[in-house]
């Protein structure tokens, strides 16, 4: 910040530089830290329910998109 307080034009973004991340080992998205893939996904299912005739009608898509890009969730009943 500058000395009365205001943020500079370039400074915001090192700000953001500076936020702590982490890296997915399985899709490699950078995340912000705290949070995960399966965090969003939840959110992502979410947004299913709540919505049926629009995020709902993809539901599908988001599931598959999910356990395509980690995997190790697969599991046998799946």
């Amino acid at each position: 910040m500058s000395g009365d307080g205001r943020r500079g034009a370039g400074e915001s973004r090192l700000c953001h530089n500076w936020m702590m991340t982490v890296v997915c080992h399985e899709c490699g998205a950078e995340l912000p830290a705290g949070l995960s893939c399966e965090t969003y996904f939840h959110r992502a299912l979410a947004w299913d329910f709540e919505d049926p005739a629009g995020a709902g009608a993809v539901h599908h898509l988001t599931v598959l998109c999910y356990f395509l890009q980690h995997p190790s969730r697969y599991s046998p009943e799946g």
